[in-house]
């Protein structure tokens, strides 16, 4: 497990509360990733892509975790002053686990001019309140196809090949680029730090 805490803001009074609570994995729309990702930009709100020049149709696991961290508005009773008011809370990683997943809608309208970006090694260490480096290695990958078709991906850490799993057939990738070369947008990714 990792731990997120939920940082949350009376627009009232102003006073702060956090709520720690464990995760498995993140679950995204990839569809609204790509939007917040091209509004943030466009209004400069998005540190990411502060004086960047980006590309308006990739996204990668970067982009996932800043979505994670936006703003976001609810009504609920303040513990401090009482009142119901729109409380303000954003979603922050407190501790990664060993392995990070990340799992996609997998019924999300998807539009077609769309690439994610799948990064063989991330460093999580921006996204995370414990400052340690957090580097992280691509171990696994599961693509979706309609209606019902899996494919499945997965690192060997002693020969570093990939083993590609489809249904009774096996066969073996010598190399990451092989093994993301027809920009398939993925279901499933599993990370393991390094």
């Amino acid at each position: 497990f990792g731990t997120y805490y939920t940082s949350i803001t009376c627009a009232f009074c102003k006073y702060n509360e956090f709520i720690f609570f464990p995760y498995i994995f993140g679950y995204y729309s990839i569809n609204q990733v790509y939007l917040y990702k091209i509004i943030t930009w466009k209004n400069g709100k998005n540190t990411l892509y502060s004086n960047k020049i980006i590309n308006p149709y990739e996204i990668n696991i970067y982009d996932c975790l800043n979505y994670d961290q936006q703003i976001k508005t609810s009504f609920q009773l303040c513990k401090n002053c009482g009142y119901t008011i729109i409380h303000y809370h954003q979603n922050f990683i407190f501790v990664t686990s060993t392995i990070l997943s990340f799992i996609f809608n997998k019924n999300d309208y998807m539009p077609n001019n769309i690439n994610f970006l799948i990064e063989e090694n991330i460093n999580v260490n921006n996204f995370v309140e414990d400052k340690q480096i957090k580097n992280y290695e691509l171990i696994g990958i599961i693509y979706y196809f309609y209606p019902n078709r899996y494919i499945a991906y997965s690192k060997n850490t002693t020969d570093k090949k990939w083993y590609c799993y489809e249904d009774e057939s096996t066969s073996v990738k010598n190399n990451f680029q092989e093994v993301i070369a027809n920009n398939y947008i993925p279901y499933m990714l599993f990370y393991k730090q390094l």
